[in-house]
């Protein structure tokens, strides 16, 4: 920046200005004051915090909030021929030009300018008038673990050329129906984790659908399971057999008993470590009518109690039975549940209970 108090023709003013500058050097800094800039992101539902990592619903949009600050000054830098050397003209406070939120790999941002436009130093979109708009939302339409959403706010470059684009990620696991989980008393998940295969013992007393439902649940569970790597998790064997596994984690015991149905389609017995929620025991009793119901239903009902072995709860949120194979149904039903795990079920297990991440959820 120069302002001239001159009338002298360009060329002379440029080698006096030169001149002054070279006489006064040692007045002027080398760089300008480079000030700071922080973006803390706030991603919330229902009014409460979804901490990072958590389980995010896809296709619900999430508040996307965030404050941003930026401090320091600019010192504007003025040669004058009139003044020896170079001097501060006045300071120039940073101010946010712009900002931005998008989804790492997915096309589309929410772009939020301050309001009013006048560039203030701080905004917060949880703080009406500051921003525009007010607590913007963003939606998860990919799921997958570690999306990450990240927040970008430019500086307002000043007369000192200030650099700017400052971003902060905030990742999460977004999935069709956000998971439960099986807790001790201590609050450990449950869990099963042997060094060998855990065998589902079948025996040979039992209907042939259900004999073929145990089956399947354990190739679907072992096919989901195979797809994030050997030390995934435990994998399941088949056996048919009229003899019983001994009691241990390395194997689970199935039968036929009678049950309320209005209540249950099946039942799961398991002895746990209090402590570390490791499963020490199992045992399924399947009903006699499940040699009636239909092959994909009594497919399902086998899937499902594998899955609370690996330490899923039933998931009894409002969505659709279609997102986890852990939702409860009506015993018999023709439709509307998967027949194997989804990625709802399957990546949790693997994620939290096998790989040791969070297991928070955002309703």
């Amino acid at each position: 920046m120069e302002r001239l108090r001159s009338v002298l023709p360009c060329t002379i003013y440029l080698l006096l200005a030169v001149t002054s500058g070279a006489a006064g050097q040692d007045n002027c800094p080398d760089t300008p004051h480079p000030g700071s800039e922080s973006v803390t992101p706030f991603v919330s539902r229902s009014g409460n915090d979804c901490a990072a990592g958590s389980y995010l619903r896809s296709s619900v949009s999430y508040n996307a909030n965030f404050r941003t600050e930026v401090s320091g000054t600019c010192d504007v830098i003025i040669w004058d021929p009139a003044i020896p050397g170079c001097r501060y003209d006045s300071t120039t406070n940073r101010g946010i030009g712009a900002s931005t939120i998008n989804e790492n790999g997915v096309a589309g941002s929410v772009i939020v300018y301050p309001n009013p436009n006048n560039f203030p130093a701080i905004i917060d979109t949880r703080l009406s008038g500051t921003s525009a708009p007010d607590t913007p939302t963003w939606t998860f339409n990919t799921q997958g673990e570690n999306r990450q959403l990240r927040f970008q706010s430019n500086i307002l470059a000043t007369s000192c050329s200030l650099l700017n684009s400052v971003q902060t990620t905030i990742g999460f696991t977004v999935v069709a129906c956000v998971p439960e989980f099986l807790r001790t008393n201590q609050g450990q998940i449950v869990h099963n984790q042997p060094t060998n295969p855990i065998t589902v013992v079948v025996p040979t007393s039992m209907n042939t659908r259900m004999k073929t439902a145990i089956h399947n649940a354990v190739d679907r569970w072992n096919d989901a399971l195979n797809s994030y790597g050997t030390s995934a998790g435990p994998r399941y064997a088949y056996s048919e057999t009229s003899t019983p596994c001994t009691t241990g984690p390395t194997c689970v015991n199935t039968q036929t008993g009678s049950m309320d149905l209005t209540k249950m389609c099946a039942v799961g017995n398991h002895t746990v470590d209090s402590v570390t929620g490791e499963v020490l025991a199992g045992q399924i009793t399947f009903p006699p009518e499940s040699s009636g119901w239909s092959q994909a239903f009594d497919d399902r009902v086998a899937a499902h109690e594998l899955g609370h072995l690996l330490g899923l709860d039933e998931n009894i949120s409002s969505w659709s039975a279609a997102n986890s194979l852990m939702k409860p149904v009506v015993c018999g039903a023709s439709s509307g549940y998967p027949t194997g795990p989804t990625l709802s079920d399957h990546m949790p297990v693997v994620r939290t209970t096998y790989q040791g991440e969070s297991s928070a959820t955002c309703q």
